[in-house]
């Protein structure tokens, strides 16, 4: 790797407490930074590495993959800036040869050439949070492999739209909803199996729990039938009362109403 001053890479030696998951993840790969702006793939070296973009920092690339993880596993990928491919018909995140990302926080933007997370056949994400952007000329995630978890926010209010989703459905989905006109909105692309549909309650650090009202969040689902959706379409979040509604076609409503029937 040819360092360049305007990329930080800090590789450690002994363990150090990366915050921004879940819980305090312990990067015992070491941590690799990128603040400023670089081009070039960036390849996963080691498993359990923390690797982070910070706000000011950018991965631009004309020709390669943005990052790469190379068949590592136990990684943590936090994005606070700019994942960009444009002019090939590459991915911004590849998780490749039966990868394993525990955590993936995305509060900037991942641009792909083609998708913008590109999951592999045989590769794992734990947890995947979309606070963000994340799109592609053809969609914005693009899952072959296992999701287990993901939190979204990308929909209404983002000038990008609806997150787009292509593949096997994650094994839980959580809309993160931040008032009545910024809350995420998933788009599904010819999806496989099933979703556990639910209404992000917190527990991600730097993620603030949903804030809901009553009233009708439009098309927080497209694309999808009945039968992707494995789990309840109806529940309580904070006092709330909520179900999905089959407004349309493949098109579905959420519909949040009072906590007692005097309160609807």
């Amino acid at each position: 790797m040819k360092l360049k001053n305007i990329f930080l890479v800090l590789m450690l030696s002994s363990a150090a407490i990366f915050s921004g998951g879940i819980k305090a993840q312990t990067c015992t790969g070491g941590t690799t930074t990128v603040s400023s702006s670089i081009s070039g793939k960036q390849s996963i070296t080691s498993d359990n590495l923390c690797f982070t973009v910070t706000s000011t920092g950018s991965i631009n690339n004309n020709s390669e993959y943005g990052i790469a993880s190379e068949g590592k596993t136990g990684l943590v990928i936090i994005n606070n800036g700019d994942i960009l491919n444009s002019g090939n018909t590459l991915d911004g995140i590849w998780n490749n040869s039966s990868g394993s990302i525990s955590l993936l926080n995305n509060n900037g933007r991942i641009i792909g050439g083609s998708s913008g997370v590109y999951n592999d056949p045989g590769s794992l994400i734990g947890t995947l949070n979309n606070t963000g952007t994340i799109t592609g000329l053809t969609e914005g995630i693009n899952n072959n492999g296992t999701i287990t978890n993901l939190n979204n926010a990308q929909g209404v209010g983002n000038t990008n739209g609806a997150l787009t989703y292509k593949g096997a459905l994650p094994t839980n989905y959580n809309i993160i909803i931040n008032s009545a006109i910024n809350y995420g909105q998933l788009s599904g692309i010819s999806v496989t199996g099933s979703t556990n549909f639910g209404i992000y309650a917190g527990g991600v650090n730097g993620v603030a729990a949903s804030v809901i009202a009553k009233g009708t969040y439009s098309r927080v689902l497209s694309g999808m039938t009945s039968a992707n959706l494995a789990g309840t379409t109806a529940g309580n979040y904070n006092g709330f009362t909520w179900r999905l509604n089959n407004s349309s076609g493949s098109i579905w409503d959420l519909i949040v109403t009072g906590a007692s029937t005097t309160d609807t």
